[in-house]
This record gives structure tokens, C-alpha cells and sequence, in this order.
């Protein structure tokens, strides 16, 4: 991955999808240096922002990549998958669907994830045109999210998983993802990814999912950069209990 700043972002993007034709993607965090007016950078309509201020920099980011037609979900931890066809209005202030990752074919669309720890898995297959862009915490690994997303790109969109190019964002590290209460919360398969201090590798489980569902490992490309052991960088919720947002952004124009 490299970075520049732009706009008093820091825009972090992976070069391989970078040579991908009308491909536009982004990881979009707080600059710290800056001193903005609305405040820090921010997406999210629940950390206590003013409205108008999230709506500002939800625009900046649409500005960013191209497109006023920001896609943003209302990400509740579960399993939903939401096809975006031609019917809807979408927009930096549109009421997102209930749903963790969404796929579309739609040209001038920014599908958007929020995250201050999860993963954002950012897919897109070069040859049919399609992307998606998944939202991963420690429940939607349970539930295969990745798996589910890759899937359903086969099922409305003829994708076929060994063209797929996938993107694990900067999030928790197997340094700090400790679960105490595994043995509740994660299913006995996640066992083989835990040391022996309670911390999973879920950048390898997302991986290994989505290498079952038939993406090739050449073709899973990630960020190994630790959004907790990275505050300077990156909103952590497990390091700072922040509720303020960064987000990442992939579409086709």
C-alpha cells in the first residue's frame, strides 16, 4: 500500500488495484496534522458529530474518487449482502441499507465500509466488472462474510471467484485481537489461528475463507497494517473506544 494526503485525508491505496482499468478505490483516515473546521475526519452519523459535519466529509470523500453517488450501509455485524441493481437514489445523506457488504455492477457508484478495528475487504472482478465491499468484524468472520459476498458475485453477476481480486484493509492485528471468552464467541475452527495469549490471526482467516470460495491467493492482497497498534493512522475502537469512523471506498467510473 502507499498513501497520500489529499484534502486533509490520508488516501491509502493498493497499486495492484491501481492497474485495474476505471477502478477507483480508496482507505480514507483521520490527518491529524490538519485543523478542520468540522472537526476530524469522520463518517459515521452515530459518534456524536453534527450531522452537517459527517455530510461534509462524506461529500470530500466522493470528491475524492469522482462521484457524488456514495453508497454507504448501516452495517449492523450480521451476514446480509445487498445487490445494488438500477432502482434507488444514493447519496452522502441516503438512509443506508441494513446489510454488511454490498455488490454492485452499477458504474459511478462508491460503495462505502466504516471501520475502527473490523476489516473492510474491498473485491472486484476485472474481467465481468463488478465490485464489492465487505465488512468484517469478529462476527462476520464467524459467518463467513467474505465467503457469502464471493458467492453471491457468482450467483447475480456470473463472477467466477479466480478472477476476483480481493483487498483485507488496515485493521485489528493478530498483535491485538485477544478474545478471553473464545471459547463462547468463536467457533473451535478458529482455534488453529490463536497463539498462546488469546490473540487470533484474523487477516489469515479472511484469507483462508476467501482462498475456500475459490480466490486465489496471488489475488489477496493485504494492507498488515494494525489500526490499534497504529492511533497516529488509523481510528482504533479497542485502543481509544473511539466512536469516530475512517472508511474505504472502492467503485467503478
Amino acid at each position: 500500500m502507499f498513501v497520500i494526503r489529499k484534502d486533509n485525508m490520508l488516501w491509502w491505496r493498493f497499486r495492484q488495484l491501481d492497474k485495474i482499468g476505471g477502478l477507483v478505490h480508496g482507505i480514507f483516515g483521520p490527518d491529524f496534522s490538519s485543523r478542520e473546521p468540522c472537526g476530524p475526519f469522520n463518517t459515521s452519523f452515530a459518534a456524536g458529530q453534527p450531522r452537517e459535519h459527517v455530510l461534509q466529509w462524506r461529500r470530500k470523500l466522493g470528491r475524492v474518487l469522482g462521484s457524488e453517488k456514495v453508497v454507504f450501509l448501516n452495517q449492523v455485524h450480521g451476514e446480509n449482502v445487498l445487490v445494488l441493481n438500477g432502482k434507488g437514489t444514493w447519496g452522502p445523506g441516503m438512509p443506508g441499507a441494513r446489510a454488511d457488504a454490498v455488490i454492485t455492477r452499477q458504474r459511478d457508484r462508491l460503495l462505502v465500509i466504516q471501520v475502527a478495528d473490523c476489516q473492510a475487504i474491498m473485491m472486484v472482478d476485472p474481467r465481468e466488472k463488478v465490485v464489492a465491499n465487505v465488512h468484517a468484524g469478529w462476527r462476520g468472520s464467524v459467518a463467513d462474510i467474505a465467503g457469502k459476498t464471493v458467492v453471491a458475485m457468482e450467483r447475480y453477476f456470473g463472477s467466477r471467484s479466480s478472477d476476483l481480486v480481493c483487498a483485507i484493509g488496515p485493521s485489528l492485528g493478530p498483535c491485538c485481537a485477544e478474545f478471553v471468552n473464545f471459547a463462547r464467541e468463536l467457533p473451535e475452527t478458529f482455534t488453529g489461528y490463536k497463539d498462546g495469549n488469546r490473540r487470533f490471526d484474523f487477516w489469515q482467516i479472511t484469507a483462508d475463507q476467501l482462498k475456500s470460495v475459490g480466490v486465489r491467493p496471488e489475488n489477496i492482497l493485504q494492507s498488515r497494517i494494525c489500526t490499534r497498534c497504529n492511533p497516529a493512522l488509523f481510528y482504533s475502537y479497542r485502543g481509544q473506544k473511539t466512536p469516530l469512523r475512517f472508511a474505504a471506498a472502492i467503485g467503478l467510473l
